[in-house]
């Protein structure tokens, strides 16, 4: 009697009613236990640890990236004004310093709220509409390009601004591309953003 009134507890509660039925868990969702009246689920966590791993480890990947991406541009741009410091500083100079630094300043931070959405391929992962994403479309390539500006304003090579001519129609271009993924993806709510921006 008391072993009858023992198993009636456990059906109660779920749990094996059996010897050793403890043992014999539910493989997949929705598999139901000899001897209990209760559905029990099987949460896969080795799964869910193992999905948790790759997007840790994916995550760490693109972080590693970005402070290595970051690490050479600071040693190039370090030798840039360890190498010409002593220059004479003329107008074109000190224009180039006026204009770099603070761009620069303003790619790092654009390139910081991008955060994980940044990739070298256009893609609509997620749209950013916070911080500088709140007034300019593309503000790493607007950055971009006045760093690199700046940088031949500083080393006194003005006619290197030439190469604008080619780099501004390929951003151009590429923003339109982006623009069209994100419009596909992202819809009413891609305009609506659109309709807030300064450019």
């Amino acid at each position: 009697m008391l072993h009858h009134a023992a198993e009636r507890r456990d059906a109660r509660r779920g749990g094996p009613t059996l010897p050793g039925a403890h043992a014999l868990q539910p493989q997949c969702r929705g598999q139901r236990i000899p001897g209990t009246e209760q559905k029990r689920l099987c949460l896969c966590r080795l799964d869910r640890v193992s999905s948790y791993r790759f997007d840790f480890a994916n995550r760490l990947g693109k972080l590693k990236l970005n402070i290595l991406t970051l690490v050479i541009a600071l040693l190039g741009l370090s030798f840039l004004g360890i190498h010409y410091g002593s220059k004479p500083w003329t107008p074109t100079r000190i224009v180039g310093v006026v204009i770099g630094l603070p761009s620069l300043a303003l790619l790092v931070l654009a390139r910081i709220e991008l955060g994980s959405s940044f990739s070298v391929r256009p893609k609509a992962q997620t749209l950013v509409t916070h911080g500088l994403y709140s007034r300019i479309r593309n503000p790493i390539y607007v950055f971009g390009g006045l760093v690199v500006a700046g940088i031949f304003l500083y080393v006194n090579k003005p006619r290197a601004l030439w190469i604008f001519v080619a780099i501004i129609p390929l951003q151009i271009y590429r923003a339109r591309q982006e623009e069209k993924i994100l419009q596909a993806r992202f819809g009413d709510e891609y305009q609506r953003y659109k309709s807030r921006i300064w450019f």
